[in-house]
């Protein structure tokens, strides 16, 4: 609806969720990794974060995958990354 304001205050919340989710998928058992991934595919989609939500789609299916938890996070840091440089003009 062009409001530029509420698109990066969505924007903000969303890093805010894959920052902690990040954190999260390191440390917990495939139950609660589970758990934490399928929050994240929603609203990784909804900011047109297709990779990440794919990725954690993935995860969500096969939580005991060492692989896609550690490629997670390292989407998560490259979306961050993105958005400092193009998002907040860095």
């Amino acid at each position: 609806m062009g409001d530029e304001e509420l698109k990066r205050e969505i924007l903000d919340l969303f890093l805010v969720q894959a920052t902690a989710a990040k954190t999260e998928i390191a440390d917990i058992n495939a139950a609660t990794r589970r758990c934490v991934a399928h929050r994240l595919v929603g609203s990784a989609r909804a900011v047109g974060a297709f990779a990440i939500a794919a990725c954690a789609a993935e995860l969500e299916a096969a939580p005991n995958s060492e692989e896609l938890a550690q490629r997670l996070p390292r989407l998560i840091d490259e979306m961050k990354l993105f958005v400092s440089q193009h998002v907040n003009g860095g």
